[in-house]
C-alpha cells in the first residue's frame, strides 16, 4: 500500500513481510528512507488531515501504529482486538475509522483521547477498504466475506444500504463529484487459494451514490486489487494482482437503468 504526503513531498510505501515503511521523493521517485512500521505486517497507510501523522494498520500484530510524519518516530500503538485493514480519517480531523478484516466491525478512534469505540458491530464479515464521502457525510466499506459495499451515514452511524457487488470486493474509490462509487472485485478464489487465478475474472463495478445500486460493470483481469480515480481527466486505474498489469479506463457516466458496461480506454 502507498500514500502521498503533500506537505513532505513524499510517497510512503508499506512492505509487509519485513514490517518496513519506505519513503520516496514524490517528484523524482528517488528513495529517501526506510524505517519500521512499529508493528508486524503493515498494510494500509493513512495520513491525518493536517499531514503531521501517519496511521498504519498492522495485520499480524493486530494494532494501529501512529507515526510522526516528519521524523518517522513511533508515537503510540493501539490494539484493535482483531485484524485491522482499511483506514479513513474524518474530514474534521477528529476521528480515525478502522475496518476490521477479522470480524467485520468498524472502529472509531477518537484522536483527542485515543479511545476506541464501535462504529459498526462485528457482523461476521471481513471489512477491507474504507472511503469517506464528505459531501454526503457517508462512510463506505468493502466487505470481502459478504461480497458487498456497505454505505453508512457518518453522523448517525446508520447503515444506509448493503450493496451486493460481486465476489471478494477489494478497493473502492469515488468519481469526481462522488456521483459514482467504484469497486474492484477480485472474483471467487480457486480451489488452490487466492495466489493462483480463480475460475472467474474480477470486475470494475460502478455503484450510483444516489440510488445505491449497481449501474455498470466492466470485466477485469485476474484479481483486480488496487483502484484509484483521477481528480481530473476522467481516468480510472485498476491493478490486476495476478496479471502484473494496470488497466486504465475512460470515465463514462452510465445511464441509470439496468447495469451496463464501462467503455475501456487506453
Amino acid at each position: 500500500e502507498s500514500v502521498f504526503l503533500p506537505a513532505l513531498g513524499e510517497v510512503w510505501v508499506s512492505q509487509m513481510h519485513n514490517s518496513t515503511i519506505h519513503s520516496f521523493d514524490a517528484a523524482s521517485l528517488a528513495w529517501k528512507a526506510s524505517f519500521p512500521s512499529g508493528g508486524s505486517y503493515p498494510k494500509v497507510l493513512c495520513p491525518s488531515v493536517d499531514g503531521s501523522l501517519v496511521f498504519v494498520s498492522n495485520w499480524v500484530s493486530e494494532d494501529i501504529c501512529v507515526l510522526e510524519a516528519a521524523s518517522h518516530r513511533l508515537l503510540r500503538r493501539i490494539r484493535t482486538g482483531s485484524i485491522p485493514r482499511g483506514l479513513a480519517a474524518s474530514p474534521d480531523g477528529k476521528d480515525l475509522y478502522i475496518a476490521l478484516f477479522g470480524d467485520g466491525a468498524i472502529l472509531d478512534l477518537d484522536l483527542a483521547t485515543w479511545r476506541l469505540s464501535t462504529f459498526w458491530k462485528a457482523d461476521g464479515g471481513a471489512k477491507r477498504h474504507l472511503l469517506i464521502d464528505p459531501a454526503r457525510g457517508r462512510l463506505y466499506a468493502t466487505d470481502m466475506a459478504r461480497d458487498s459495499l456497505f454505505a453508512f451515514d457518518l453522523a448517525s452511524k446508520r447503515l444506509l444500504a448493503e450493496v451486493p457487488v460481486g465476489s471478494n470486493p477489494n478497493t473502492c474509490a469515488a468519481s469526481p463529484g462522488a456521483g459514482l462509487i467504484y469497486v474492484c472485485t477480485r472474483g471467487p478464489n480457486g480451489d488452490q487459494g487466492y495466489e493462483l487465478p480463480g475460475p472467474v475474472a474480477g470486475e470494475l463495478v460502478a455503484v450510483d451514490a444516489q440510488s445505491l445500486r449497481v449501474v455498470a460493470r466492466q470485466w477485469g483481469g485476474n484479481q483486480p486489487t488496487g483502484l484509484d480515480v483521477a481528480a481530473v481527466g476522467g481516468k480510472i486505474v485498476m491493478s490486476d494482482f495476478l496479471d502484473a498489469r494496470v488497466e486504465v479506463f475512460a470515465f463514462q457516466a452510465p445511464a441509470r437503468r439496468s447495469p451496463t458496461y464501462l467503455r475501456k480506454g487506453l
